[in-house]
């Protein structure tokens, strides 16, 4: 009884790609991008050569859904794909690739978030992505863009950056956080303090830096900074 059940999921699922690969040819651009959405969500590869044709879609937010969605996938088929949809110098194709090289364990994937992250035609949502994935990565030779990126205009990317130091950590990415202690954002500067609380400290400059910290307008900000020094010396 359970092996039929097992059949039948996977001959429902494989229906269900069948349909949405189908749906990718639909008359109405906003039924192509939801086929390519759903397709990324499912990450099913039988989709790959589909997704492939949708990134010749005439639509630009199709083409950027077929990219994400085979960037989520991360088949090492989807690489070369992706390589040539490149040529439409979109940061969305290049996050894309990224993400796909991520997935298959490439390290070209530092070099293409880095470009995503400093590119100045890159959207707010791509600026957000590159970032978070930069910290996923964890690899210190993304701490120049990411200590860029602490001056985007966006809170949100700024945020983001300084979570992703703190995943990396080292002297360069505390150097980069001890600044940000003093962004015009409040959430910035909480963000930037739980980062270094979580990479650990030690150097007595730093540990200064903290304390003149305390004067910090915003109570949450002082509170972690209060939790964070008591963490220094319980270890």
């Amino acid at each position: 009884m359970e092996k039929r059940h097992t059949d039948e999921g996977n001959r429902g699922s494989t229906e269900v790609v069948s349909a949405l690969i189908r749906a990718l040819k639909d008359e109405m651009a906003n039924v192509r991008w939801a086929a390519a959405e759903a397709l990324g969500r499912i990450r099913d590869p039988d989709a790959i050569p589909a997704l492939a044709k949708a990134l010749k879609d005439p639509i630009q937010r199709v083409r950027d859904a077929a990219a994400e969605a085979l960037g989520r996938i991360g088949d090492p088929r989807v690489i070369p794909v992706l390589a040539e949809a490149m040529e439409d110098f979109n940061p969305r194709v290049y996050l894309a690739v990224a993400e796909a090289l991520v997935h298959t364990g490439e390290s070209d994937a530092v070099l293409l978030l880095s470009a995503c992250l400093e590119d100045s035609t890159s959207t707010l949502d791509v600026r957000l992505k590159a970032a978070e994935a930069l910290g996923r990565i964890r690899d210190p030779r993304a701490i120049p863009e990411l200590t860029a990126a602490l001056r985007d205009s966006d809170p949100h990317v700024r945020s983001a950056a300084a979570h992703a130091l703190g995943k990396i950590g080292g002297p360069d990415a505390t150097l980069a956080l001890i600044k940000a202690l003093r962004d015009s954002s409040p959430s910035v500067r909480q963000t930037a303090m739980l980062a270094i609380g979580q990479i650990g400290i030690s150097d007595p400059d730093v540990i200064h830096e903290l304390i003149g910290a305390l004067k910090d307008s915003d109570h949450y900000m002082r509170q972690i900074i209060v939790e964070t020094l008591g963490r220094i010396c319980e270890s």
